[in-house]
């Protein structure tokens, strides 16, 4: 799947919620455990690409204050859990039969060459060249994509995954005094809010290039059935279980990094 991405069900009970082997494998079966893996990743790297903002001693402290946050395994397992209070057995059981067959295993499996970890430098290089060569005649296949991206509501998802990140980097910034003054937690989350909109339109114009670039070699009408399938209410229900989850995740994990970082700055003063 395409996208980076539900807010499942808080139990009363203080023991966690076991997602099922079912919804697991129908995770796996769309490649979220490599998107998941893909985030991950990200996260861990993002020290490396902010540059001068953060001072050496974020930098550094990025990574200890980040253990155990942004883990593709927690996000496979609470996607998994929001798939199971999302859909019903039966749901889900048709949504992996769909999945299993040949024509969503080829796209399932351009979608996990895209996103791989392994190759990201080399298939960012790529993606860049082959949309530098595109022109007006690819207008109608944007079009389709922008339908696909409404069912899998990968924009709003992607828009809550960069603005956690978004905050947590500016944590990082108000550790290192890189901002022109103290804010609070608060006024932090208030200033990364503002972004929204302008974070929305960059996301929804890289994801567009990107799935752009996954399905290339798909033909209009494979393209075009792939769409139709993601406006149907079970798998509209799938992704933005996926989705809320990825974004439940990012928003605790960042406010915990956040203040993680804080506590680090604060020890080296002392």
């Amino acid at each position: 799947m395409r996208a980076l991405l539900v807010t499942f069900c808080l139990l009363a009970s203080a023991l966690p919620a076991v997602a099922s082997e079912r919804a697991m494998a129908l995770l796996e079966l769309v490649g979220y455990d490599v998107s998941a893996a893909a985030e991950e990743q990200m996260f861990r790297e993002l020290p490396n690409k902010v540059g001068p903002d953060l001072s050496p001693d974020v930098s550094r402290d990025w990574q200890e204050a980040g253990e155990g946050l942004f883990q593709a395994e927690d996000l496979m397992e609470t996607a998994a859990r929001a798939v199971d209070t999302a859909l019903t057995p039966d749901q889900i059981e048709a949504l992996a039969i769909h999945y299993s067959s040949e024509t969503a295993l080829a796209i399932t499996d351009l979608e996990k060459a895209s996103q791989d970890p392994s190759t990201a430098k080399e298939v960012e290089a790529e993606q860049a060249a082959w949309v530098a060569g595109l022109d007006d005649s690819f207008r109608e296949r944007f079009e389709i994509i922008f339908a696909m991206m409404d069912g899998m509501g990968v924009v709003e998802t992607g828009t809550d995954l960069a603005l956690s990140i978004n905050f947590a980097l500016m944590s990082g910034m108000a550790a290192s005094d890189a901002l022109p003054r103290s804010f609070s937690e608060a006024e932090l989350l208030a200033l990364v809010e503002m972004q929204r909109e302008t974070v929305s339109v960059s996301v929804r114009n890289s994801v567009l290039e990107s799935m752009a670039y996954a399905y290339r070699d798909l033909s209009d009408a494979e393209l075009r059935a792939y769409s139709e399938f993601l406006q149907t209410p079970d798998a509209r229900a799938f992704y933005a279980a996926i989705g809320q989850a990825t974004a439940e995740v990012a928003t605790r994990d960042a406010r915990i990094l956040g203040r993680r970082l804080q506590e680090m700055a604060a020890e080296r003063e002392l």
